[in-house]
């Protein structure tokens, strides 16, 4: 048997064996072996999709966040976010710049991180030193402050694990948003089954898709943390853990309001059937963004939110009218989590 949302300490690969006594056996039966699945993630030579199928979570895995401060010479100083757990993700994208994703979220506890060789404290040095105890870090200062952590006391390379660093030079993988489109269409059974009267008080419905050219936006993936932290007179108090709210994928488009004596589908026509629409408590749109374009040469982002909730525009009145649209991803249910997903394509 496979299980496929594997839950909180498990991982890819890992298998959960149940004796047939647990199952009411004598013990010398066959075994019940389950092989656990994650389906959070595939990824092939060039792409990565990303789902939140499996991400109905009380609690999230936290991590030990480093922030090292140094000019790569003899002063350095460390912070320690202890038990730290990400709260937000927010994806901006304009046509004059580049796709940026702000992470956010909370520790438990910051800590200066001390000089030595001991668990928990640092030495800066060029190659590689003999911890005393597991958990030493060591910044590695011919190789451009590489960061480091012990798994042994041996003085071995071996001993030295480097941590995640996700440092780049490179500018060549960057996503130019001025290529950004957008596929904006009503849900198939949500179009079919909607009416409304238009401002020409003629019976009408939502078109087939729209057609927006779009200058820019932003999705915020949040997970709405908050901790619990017992409360005691004469002390700072302290948080214990930490829980997750409900999640939310929320955010905005901004675009031309653009409109076509032949054309029914512009930015404006979205808006007049937005409006006209006043019986409809919750739209459903298929929102997919391709962050990037859509050149096969070049590497871009795409998020997609098949049943998206829209709020009716406003207009900004400048050099060139505009409209800003904000939008909520729904779930297909209540203990659904696909209300977003995302895919990285590089080339």
């Amino acid at each position: 048997a496979t299980i496929t949302e594997r839950g909180t300490g498990f991982d890819t690969g890992n298998t959960i064996t149940i004796g047939d006594e647990l199952m009411g056996g004598d013990g010398s039966g066959d075994a019940l072996v389950l092989n656990v699945t994650s389906e959070s993630f595939t990824s092939d030579g060039t792409d990565l999709d990303i789902n939140f199928f499996d991400s109905s979570r009380a609690s999230l895995g936290t991590f030990n966040l480093y922030f090292v401060f140094s000019d790569r010479s003899s002063g350095r100083l460390l912070y320690k976010l202890k038990d730290a757990v990400i709260n937000e993700a927010s994806i901006d994208f304009d046509i004059d710049g580049i796709a940026t994703i702000n992470w956010s979220g909370f520790a438990g506890q910051i800590q200066e991180v001390p000089t030595g060789l001991g668990a928990g404290q640092f030495t800066a040095q060029d190659s590689f030193p003999n911890p005393s105890a597991v958990g030493a870090i060591w910044i590695d200062t011919n190789d451009s402050d590489k960061f480091y952590i012990s798994t042994a006391t041996a003085n071995l390379a071996s001993s030295w694990y480097a941590v995640i660093d996700e440092g780049s030079t490179s500018t060549g993988n960057f996503i130019r948003n001025r290529l950004t489109q957008l596929s904006l269409a009503p849900e198939t059974s949500f179009r079919t089954n909607t009416t409304f009267t238009n401002s020409a008080g003629n019976s009408d419905s939502y078109e087939t898709s729209y057609n927006v050219a779009i200058t820019g936006g932003n999705v915020t993936i949040s997970n709405n943390i908050s901790y619990l932290t017992p409360e005691e007179l004469g002390k700072v108090n302290q948080p214990i853990e930490h829980v997750t709210g409900t999640r939310t994928v929320t955010g905005s488009l901004t675009c031309y309001l653009a409109s076509s004596d032949a054309a029914t589908n512009r930015s404006r026509d979205l808006f007049a059937d937005l409006v006209s629409d006043i019986n409809t408590v919750i739209n459903k749109f298929a929102i997919t963004l391709q962050v990037g374009g859509t050149d096969s040469t070049k590497p871009r982002f795409q998020i997609s939110m098949p049943t998206a909730h829209l709020e009716i525009p406003s207009h900004s009145i400048e050099d060139v009218i505009s409209l800003e649209t904000n939008f909520h991803g729904l779930g297909t249910g209540v203990s659904e989590g696909d209300e977003v997903t995302l895919k990285y394509i590089g080339v």
